[in-house]
C-alpha cells in the first residue's frame, strides 16, 4: 500500500472498530488520541499557521501500527466474505492443511485465489471497495503476482493485465519471456565442425 499510515481515513477506522465490536467508551478515547493531531508550520521561525489534518496516523507514534492493522481488518473482512460466498477461492498446500486467502504483514500482502479471470476481476473490485472505503491506495507498481506451473501463458498474461501487476517468478526475481534460442549456447547455434583424424 502506498503511504499507508497517511492516508488512514478516521470514519473508516471508527467504523472498523464499531463493526469489531469494540466499547464505544474505547473508540471515543482512540478517536480522541487520533483525532487530536495538529501541526504547527514555521516561517523564518515563527508560527506561521496551525494545521489540523483530517485524515491519516501519526508517524512514530506506537499506537499507529495498532490501528492500522485493524484498518486492514476491514480488507479481511471483505476477503472472507468473498471465500465464504464462492468468489473467490483460497489455497490449501494439503488436504489437513488449513486454507490460507490471505497474509498482511504490516502494509505488505499476500493474496492467494484461483488463477481465473473471474477470481482476478473480483479480487480487484475487492481492492477497489477497500480503497474506496479506508483511502488506502493499493501501489501496484510496487505489486507483482507469481503462479503455479499448471497456469497457461495466456491466462497468465490476462489476469496480470486484468489485476495491472507484473509477473514475477516464485523467487521474487521479474519473469522474462522467453525465446526460442533462450536456453541454447552459442556452440549449439554453429555449424558442426568435422574432427580430424
Amino acid at each position: 500500500m502506498s503511504k499507508a499510515f497517511d492516508r488512514v481515513e478516521w470514519p473508516y477506522l471508527e467504523q472498523v472498530m464499531q463493526a469489531l465490536g469494540f466499547a464505544d467508551g474505547w473508540i471515543k478515547l482512540i478517536m480522541g488520541c487520533v483525532l487530536s493531531v495538529t501541526f504547527e508550520v514555521l516561517l523564518n521561525g515563527r508560527e506561521a499557521r496551525r494545521v489540523t489534518p483530517t485524515r491519516g496516523l501519526r508517524q512514530g507514534d506506537p499506537l499507529s501500527p495498532y490501528l492500522f492493522i485493524l484498518c486492514v481488518e476491514g480488507l479481511t473482512a471483505m476477503l472472507n466474505d468473498a471465500v465464504t460466498r464462492g468468489s473467490l477461492h483460497s489455497i490449501q498446500i494439503c488436504r489437513k492443511a488449513p486454507k490460507i486467502s490471505h497474509l498482511f504483514f504490516a502494509d505488505d500482502s499476500f493474496l492467494f485465489l484461483r488463477a481465473t479471470e473471474t477470481e482476478a476481476g473480483k479480487l480487484m473490485a475487492i481492492l477497489q471497495g477497500y480503497e474506496a472505503a479506508s483511502g488506502q491506495v493499493i501501489n501496484l507498481q510496487k505489486s507483482s503476482i507469481t503462479f503455479s506451473n499448471n497456469v497457461q501463458q495466456r491466462t497468465r498474461s490476462w489476469i496480470s493485465q486484468i489485476l495491472g501487476m507484473i509477473e514475477v517468478e516464485p523467487s521474487g526475481e521479474e519473469k522474462r519471456t522467453s525465446t526460442r534460442s533462450t536456453g541454447w549456447n552459442g556452440g549449439n547455434l554453429q555449424p558442426r565442425r568435422e574432427q580430424g583424424a
